[in-house]
């Protein structure tokens, strides 16, 4: 009976080295070909591993294993496409990291579907970081369906942590992938729609509105209105940087209507926060702030919340009005620090940037720009870079301290040629 699998899954959540489960029991080589399933262990090397790693197998026969991941996609199945996160949270409990499989390629495809579930509940969670090592390990096992769902896995567990470059390169591997993977229709237009946000974080506009665009058709066709919803909301940011107000607008008009006529709760924040964002692009300040206000107190997340508050706060910079601009700073600062979390670190930096900034002396702004720029280059987020480098340049400008101006100008530029994958000015 091939189970070295599970041993080999056990080790890994434990934390435990190869030399250490070993020791006394079997060698480090037999060990690793145990895990593998390249042989079977005797009943007593069985139970001394096991004994060690403090776990009772029980295993279901055949039919229970495949009946266990049948449920377990449709309940997969249900979360992204109704996107409810109450049912998930209340179900989600009936799978956990315990689950045991004689079949090997059941046992990944279980953890596959389970690490998607755990990211819609909270990619910072432990559970994530046990099944995705776990997956990480087993990767060479996997067949061609795996593949997809890992790298589909990965680059949202990547976009997640707002590392948007490594969450492309994962989403990007499923190009070379030659062979036909065998799925359900709703799972490869699920993927057009993760690679169309993808590509729009990126700055890749038009290969963002054409991988959305088809999720968008064929959620039309089937009448998944959240699905909708989110590629309405990609597609019209995707115009707005193309300066396609007008399309832009067409799309958020008909996404406030449907959330308006369906009482779809749960999206009035970014609907109406992305209405502001137009306002705001076309200079029309107050309306912009009036839909940001509106956002603000639609929003029942953490991560809506602060992204609502900096648009107030960013709004508000712009018209010039300095102590809302500190008050709304701090508002969202002292929010960050009641969550004990360093999942909204960026969050921070751009408070903090903010409030330095209207500080009559000023006397942060310079430390507090350099911090953020630091920490932004870090996660390869050269569009927040790009913009604190120019607010630097533009304060030393102000204080005729030419030099420094002229180095922060040029630090710009270069955030710029990595925003637009460039090597040279020739390629502008």
């Amino acid at each position: 009976m091939n189970i070295g699998h599970i041993l080999k899954t056990e080790r890994i959540k434990q934390n435990v080295k190869q030399v250490c489960l070993a020791n006394g029991v079997c060698s480090v080589s037999y060990l690793s070909k145990i895990e593998n399933n390249l042989t079977v262990p005797s009943d007593e090397i069985l139970e001394l591993l096991c004994k060690r790693l403090n776990i009772v197998i029980n295993l279901h026969p055949e039919e229970k294993e495949q009946l266990i991941i049948d449920n377990l996609f449709a309940l997969y199945k249900n979360a992204i496409l109704n996107k409810d996160v109450q049912m998930v949270k209340k179900k989600c409990t009936l799978s956990n990291l315990n689950q045991y499989f004689l079949d090997c390629s059941l046992f990944n495809t279980y953890f596959l579907y389970l690490f998607r579930i755990n990211l819609m509940l909270d990619s910072n969670s432990s559970t994530i970081r046990e099944i995705k090592q776990i997956l990480i390990k087993n990767q060479k096992n996997f067949n061609s369906y795996q593949n997809f769902l890992f790298n589909l896995n990965m680059g949202l567990y990547h976009y997640s942590k707002g590392f948007y470059k490594e969450a492309l390169r994962y989403l990007e591997l499923q190009d070379k992938e030659k062979k036909s993977i065998s799925m359900e229709d709703w799972e490869k237009y699920d993927y057009y729609y993760v690679r169309g946000l993808c590509n729009l974080v990126n700055d890749q506009v038009l290969s963002a509105i054409e991988y959305t665009e088809l999720a968008l058709k064929y959620f039309q066709n089937i009448f998944i209105v959240k699905k909708m919803l989110d590629c309405y909301i990609v597609i019209s940011n995707g115009y707005k940087r193309n300066f396609k107000y007008t399309d832009a607008r067409n799309l958020l008009i008909i996404s406030e209507k449907i959330i308006e006529n369906g009482d779809i709760a749960e999206y009035r924040g970014i609907v109406y926060q992305n209405i502001g964002d137009l306002y705001s692009k076309e200079g029309n300040d107050q309306m912009a702030l009036d839909y940001y206000m509106k956002s603000y107190h639609s929003e029942k997340d953490t991560l809506g919340y602060l992204t609502s508050t900096l648009s107030i706060v960013m709004i508000y910079s712009k018209m010039n009005i300095s102590q809302k601009v500190i008050e709304w700073s701090e508002l969202g600062l002292n929010f960050i620090q009641g969550e004990n979390s360093g999942k909204y670190t960026a969050f921070s930096h751009h408070f903090k940037v903010f409030k330095a900034l209207h500080i009559a002396s000023q006397d942060d702004l310079v430390p507090t720009c350099k911090e953020a720029i630091s920490f932004f280059e870090t996660r390869s987020d050269f569009r927040f870079a790009h913009k604190y480098s120019i607010l630097i340049a533009k304060y030393f400008s102000e204080k005729a301290k030419y030099k420094d101006s002229h180095l922060y100008y040029q630090k710009a530029n270069q955030y710029l040629y990595q925003i637009k994958c460039i090597h040279a000015w020739e390629e502008l």
